[in-house]
């Protein structure tokens, strides 16, 4: 029997004095819960933007045309999708080789809307895709191949699991390759606006932590001075630590903050994670 796995989200009251905060909020969908059904069978939200006006754009994966594709859409503020918005019925979709997935989204100067995450150009390889489309969710045809950057940065499997847009629209992605020695790392890339690595940063582009076990960034923030700061994890000792990756505006460890820019910081005796 096939299942189907629908998108579901909510929203919540905050400082409503009508309200207890953090209750689902009536104006919202149907009690303050909105379930969208943009696949036809497995689809899952992984980021959410809300835009000034109140309204909110979202991206993930969606099973569509036959595939796991990324999807990102726009919806109003009360939880209804924006029907005229993208190029499917309120919907805009990336399907990239035998699958994708979107992880994190951002916006630029321009209004323009970013979505990172893994694509799978074959089965045997994953790499980092960077889509872009304009703020009425058309694909920017300036940008790659139909609004579609790929970045084969490792032989294997490559996904960045955030990102954000800094000063001259440039995009700073963080996630994590397979590399050589078979080890996963964790890594921060920038690019310029044209979707091309940023040669100024790091080592074209890019700069790996590699302390010898499994590491992988989940989330960053990008200072006012041009340093990023990566947060995931790492594998020591046959456990997972929380870990703190920081790189100055040039892409390289920051060691002031600790050795080689990475802090595994004291929490706990057992797994722990960011």
């Amino acid at each position: 029997m096939k299942q189907h796995y629908a998108v579901i989200l909510f929203a919540a009251l905050v400082g409503q004095a009508t309200a207890q905060s953090g209750t689902l909020d009536p104006t919202y969908g149907n009690g303050g819960i909105t379930i969208l059904q943009p696949g036809d069978l497995h689809d899952v939200v992984h980021d959410v933007i809300v835009l000034g006006d109140n309204t909110s754009l979202i991206c993930g994966v969606a099973h569509y045309n036959g595939r796991n594709s990324i999807f990102i859409a726009h919806l109003f503020n009360d939880g209804s999708l924006d029907a005229s918005w993208g190029t499917n019925s309120g919907y805009t979709f990336f399907s990239i080789g035998e699958e994708s997935y979107g992880y994190a989204m951002g916006l630029d100067s321009q209004g323009r809307i970013y979505v990172t995450g893994i694509a799978y150009p074959t089965l045997a390889q994953a790499v980092v895709p960077l889509v872009r489309v304009d703020g009425s969710g058309q694909p920017d045809l300036t940008f790659g191949t139909n609004g579609v950057v790929l970045y084969p940065l490792s032989d294997s499997e490559a996904e960045a699991r955030d990102l954000a847009v800094i000063s001259g629209d440039k995009v700073v992605l963080a996630g994590s390759l397979v590399g050589s020695d078979f080890d996963r790392d964790a890594c921060i890339m920038r690019v310029l606006e044209d979707g091309t690595p940023d040669p100024t940063f790091g080592d074209n582009g890019i700069t790996l932590n590699d302390h010898g076990g499994e590491d992988l960034l989940t989330c960053l923030t990008v200072m006012d001075d041009g340093s990023a700061m990566g947060a995931g994890y790492a594998n020591e000792n046959f456990l997972m630590k929380t870990m703190l990756f920081m790189l100055d505006a040039d892409g390289f460890p920051v060691e002031s903050f600790s050795s080689l820019g990475m802090l595994l910081p004291a929490i706990g005796a057992n797994d722990h994670a960011a």
